[in-house]
C-alpha cells in the first residue's frame, strides 16, 4: 500500500514536472517567434509602414498576458514604438479604378477631391473617408481637379481637351471651358474665383470666365505640354510649368509673359505658389524639387533626395514646408528655409503624382494620389503621438502633469506658460509668465498650484484653474525647481550664484539654502513621498534633495538643515537633470557627457551607466512604478530604459527637434516630451496604451502573401 501510494506520488511529480518543462517550452518558442517577427517589422518599417505595424502587433501579442509584468518581449515592443512612429497613414480612399493623378482640399478642409484616369472624380468625407460625390461626366480621363475659393464649385481637367465647372454639392455641370487641342493637365482658379486657367497638351495655357466657360486668354510660349498651372495668392501673376525644363510667369490679367525660370534639366511638371506669393516651387523630371525667388526668378533652395522624377508640389499653410511627390512611390516634406529633408511618407504601391495640404489643421494633414489607384491621407505631425501640442511660439523648455493627470503644463521659451488637456490637447488657459522654462505642479491631489521659475529670477505661483497669481517669491533665482510631495515647501535652484534655496509656499519665507556646488545647479529634486531615506529604517515625506550642477556633480541634502549628505561623482561634464526613483532609493541624473547614469541614494555608488545618446542628455524621469527611466537629448531623441538591467527599451525619434524636457503621467500610461522645434507631444507609455493606438493606425489587415511568408499559413489569422 504505502509502495503504491509513493508510485502515485511519483507519478503526480513526473507529470507537474512534465507540464511546466512544457509550459516553459512554450514561452520559449512564442518568445523565439516574437523576436523574428520583430525583426522582420523593423525591416519594413522602411518599405511598407503598415505591415510593420502588422507583425510587431503580432510579436507582441504572442507573448502578451495581461496583467503580468514583463510579458512581452522587449524586442517586440522597440519594434512596435518604431512601427507607430513610422506610421503616419491615417486613411486610405479605395474607389478608382485608375490611377489618381489630382488632388484637392475644399477651403474648409472638410472635404477632399480626387481625380482619376478612370474618367471619375469623387469627393470624399475627410474625417470618415466615405466618398460623397462621384463626377461622371466626362468621357476619358480626369487629369486634375480644384476647388473655387469659396469650396461651392469644383473644376476638373480632361483627357478629352476640355475643363469643367461643377457644383460642388450636386454633381451639377455649370461650364464647359472647350478650345485646347490637347488634353488638359491641370486647372486652377483664381483668388477671387471668377477666372478660371488650364493647361494644356497643345503647349497652350488659358484663362476663361469660370461662370460662362468664356475664353479670356491664350498664353504662348511653352514649347510642349503645359503640365501645371497656379495664380499667385493675389491673383495678379500666373504661372505654369511645362514639358520643355522651364517654368513661367505671366500678367494675369493681359497674358504677358514676365519671367521665364530655368534650371531644371527635364521637364517641369508641376509647379505652386508659397501662400505669401514670395516663392514658387516646381517639380521635374530630373528629380529635384527647387524653389524659387517668385519676383526674380532666382533659385532660393533646390530639394535633393528622390530617386526618379518628382511630380508634384505643394507648400504647408504657413509657407514653412514643402511636400513633393515622385515615381520613387515616396511623399516627402521638407523645409522650405534649409531644404532640409524632414519627413518620408510611404505606403503606396507605385508612383505618387499628386499632393495637397489640408488647409486647416497647420499643415498636419496631407494628401497623396497614386498610381495605384488610391489616394491617402496622412497625419504630417504625428508619428507616435497620442497628441501634439503645437500652441507654443517656441521651444518647450518644461513639462509638467498635475496630480490627477488631466492637465499638462508647458513653460516655453518666448516666455509664456500654457495649460493643457491632456486628454483632448485643447489649451485651456495661457499664463502671462516669464518663464525661464522650468515650472511644477503642486503634487497634492486637488491642488491647482503651479510654480514657474521666471526670467527676472522670481518665482511665481499660479491657480493653474483661473490664471490667479497666488505668490511671488522674489527668489533672485533662475533655474530648476521642484515641489514637496506634501506642496508645503518649493526648491528652487540659482543659474547666478551656485546655490539652491528651500521655501515655504505659504509665507513665502525662505527656509533652507543650500551651499556647496562650485558652478551653475541645473535642476533639483525632492525625495519621494514616504520613501526611505539613505541609512535610516523610518519612512519620511520629502526630507531629502538632490542637486544637478555644472561642477559635474550631482548632490545629497537634509532638506530641513540644509546639510550637505552626499555628492555623486562619475560624470565627465556638466550635470543638466535629477530624479528620485518612486521608492526614493535611487537617483537618476543627465548629463553634458551624453550619458545617464543611476546611483544608489545611500551609499552614492553607480548602479548603471545608460550609453545610447549621441548628444548631451538634459532631461531624467522615472515611471511611477520605478521600472523605467525616460532620458531627454539634444540629438532629437528620448529613450526610455529597464531600469533593472539599464536595457534600452525603446526611443522615441520622430521629434522634430531637440528633446529639451519629459514627463511621465502620474498613472504612467502617458510620456510627454518638449521639443525646441514648439511642440510638446504626449505618446504612449503603457503596452496597452500603444497597442490600441497601433491597432487604431491600421487601414488594412493581412494580406495572403504577408501570411504565407512571415506567418507560414496559408488562412489569414484577424487582425492582432
Amino acid at each position: 500500500m504505502i509502495g503504491l501510494s509513493l508510485a502515485l506520488v511519483v507519478a503526480v511529480g513526473v507529470a507537474v514536472a512534465a507540464s511546466v518543462w512544457a509550459v516553459r517550452a512554450d514561452r520559449q518558442a512564442r518568445v523565439a517567434q516574437a523576436r523574428e517577427w520583430a525583426a522582420d517589422a523593423l525591416t519594413a518599417i522602411g518599405v511598407e509602414p503598415e505591415r510593420a505595424l502588422l507583425l510587431a502587433l503580432q510579436a507582441v501579442t504572442s507573448t502578451y498576458a495581461p496583467g503580468q509584468a514583463n510579458s512581452v518581449v522587449p524586442e517586440a515592443e522597440a519594434a512596435l514604438h518604431l512601427a507607430v512612429q513610422s506610421a503616419y497613414l491615417r486613411q486610405t480612399l479605395r474607389a478608382h479604378t485608375d490611377q489618381v493623378v489630382g488632388l484637392a482640399y475644399s477651403p474648409d478642409g472638410a472635404r477632399l477631391a480626387t481625380a482619376s484616369r478612370d474618367g471619375t472624380a469623387i469627393v470624399w468625407d475627410v474625417a470618415s473617408g466615405e466618398p460623397l460625390l462621384t463626377l461622371t461626366g466626362h468621357k476619358r480621363g480626369v487629369l486634375g481637379v480644384a476647388y473655387s475659393p469659396d469650396g461651392t464649385r469644383l473644376a476638373t481637367a480632361d483627357w478629352d481637351n476640355v475643363a469643367v465647372v461643377w457644383d460642388a454639392t450636386t454633381g451639377a455641370e455649370l461650364a464647359r471651358m472647350v478650345g485646347h487641342i490637347g488634353a488638359v493637365y491641370a486647372v486652377a482658379f483664381s483668388p477671387d474665383g471668377t477666372r478660371l486657367a488650364t493647361a494644356g497638351g497643345d503647349g497652350k495655357a488659358k484663362v476663361w470666365n469660370a461662370a460662362t466657360g468664356e475664353l479670356l486668354l491664350t498664353l504662348r510660349g511653352h514649347f510642349g505640354v503645359v503640365t501645371g498651372v497656379a495664380y499667385s495668392p493675389d491673383g495678379t501673376h500666373l504661372a505654369t510649368s511645362g514639358q520643355d525644363a522651364t517654368a513661367r510667369v505671366w500678367d494675369a490679367a493681359t497674358g504677358q509673359e514676365l519671367l521665364t525660370y530655368t534650371g531644371h534639366t527635364g521637364a517641369v511638371t508641376d509647379i505652386t505658389y508659397s501662400p505669401d506669393g514670395a516663392l514658387l516651387a516646381t517639380s521635374g523630371e530630373d528629380s529635384t524639387a527647387q524653389v524659387w525667388d517668385a519676383a526674380t526668378g532666382g533659385v532660393q533652395v533646390t530639394l535633393h533626395g528622390h530617386s526618379d522624377t518628382v511630380t508634384s508640389v505643394a507648400f504647408s499653410p504657413s509657407g514653412a514646408r514643402l511636400a513633393t511627390t515622385g515615381f520613387d512611390q515616396s511623399v516627402r516634406l521638407w523645409e522650405v528655409e534649409t531644404g532640409q529633408e524632414q519627413l518620408r511618407l510611404v505606403g503606396h504601391e507605385a508612383g505618387v503624382v499628386a499632393v495637397a495640404f489640408s488647409p486647416v489643421g497647420g499643415g498636419a494633414q496631407l494628401a497623396s494620389g497614386s498610381v495605384d489607384g488610391t489616394a491617402k491621407v496622412w497625419d504630417a505631425a504625428g508619428g507616435a503621438a497620442l497628441l501634439t501640442l503645437s500652441g507654443p511660439a517656441n521651444a518647450v523648455g518644461g513639462l509638467a502633469f498635475s496630480a490627477d493627470g488631466q492637465r499638462l503644463a508647458t513653460a516655453n521659451y518666448d516666455s509664456t506658460a500654457a495649460i493643457w488637456d491632456a486628454t483632448t490637447g485643447a489649451q485651456l488657459l495661457a499664463i502671462p509668465a516669464h518663464t525661464a522654462g522650468s515650472l511644477a505642479f503642486d503634487p497634492t491631489p486637488g491642488s491647482p498650484r503651479l510654480a514657474i521659475m521666471n526670467w527676472d529670477r522670481s518665482v511665481t505661483l499660479w491657480d493653474a484653474a483661473t490664471g490667479a497669481q497666488q505668490l511671488n517669491l522674489n527668489a533672485l533665482t533662475n533655474g530648476g525647481l521642484a515641489f514637496s510631495p506634501d506642496g508645503t515647501r518649493l526648491a528652487t535652484t540659482s543659474y547666478w550664484d551656485q546655490t539652491a534655496t528651500v521655501w515655504d509656499t505659504t509665507t513665502g519665507a525662505a527656509l533652507q539654502t543650500l551651499v556647496g556646488h562650485t558652478d551653475t545647479i541645473y535642476a533639483i529634486a525632492f525625495s519621494p513621498e514616504c520613501a526611505s531615506p539613505p541609512g535610516a529604517n523610518a519612512q519620511v515625506c520629502g526630507k531629502w534633495l538632490a542637486t544637478a550642477a555644472g561642477d559635474g556633480t550631482a548632490k545629497l541634502w537634509d532638506a530641513a538643515t540644509g546639510a550637505e549628505l552626499l555628492t555623486l561623482k562619475g560624470h565627465s561634464d556638466s550635470v543638466f537633470g535629477v530624479a528620485f526613483s518612486p521608492d526614493g532609493r535611487q537617483l537618476a541624473t543627465a548629463s553634458n557627457d551624453q550619458t545617464a547614469r543611476l546611483w544608489d541614494a545611500a551609499t552614492g555608488q553607480v548602479r548603471l551607466t545608460l550609453r545610447g545618446h549621441s548628444a548631451s542628455v538634459l532631461a531624467v524621469a522615472f515611471s511611477p512604478d520605478g521600472t523605467r527611466l525616460a532620458t531627454a537629448s539634444l540629438d532629437k531623441t528620448a529613450i526610455v530604459w529597464d531600469v533593472a538591467t539599464g536595457t534600452r527599451l525603446y526611443s522615441l525619434s520622430d521629434q522634430a527637434g531637440q528633446v529639451l524636457a519629459l514627463a511621465f503621467s502620474p498613472d504612467g500610461l502617458r510620456l510627454a516630451t518638449g521639443n525646441d522645434n514648439n511642440t510638446a507631444r504626449i505618446y504612449p507609455a503603457a503596452i496597452e496604451t500603444l497597442m490600441a493606438v497601433a491597432r487604431a493606425r491600421l487601414t488594412r489587415t493581412w494580406r495572403p502573401e504577408e501570411c504565407q511568408q512571415y506567418l507560414r499559413t496559408a488562412a489569414c489569422p484577424p487582425t492582432p
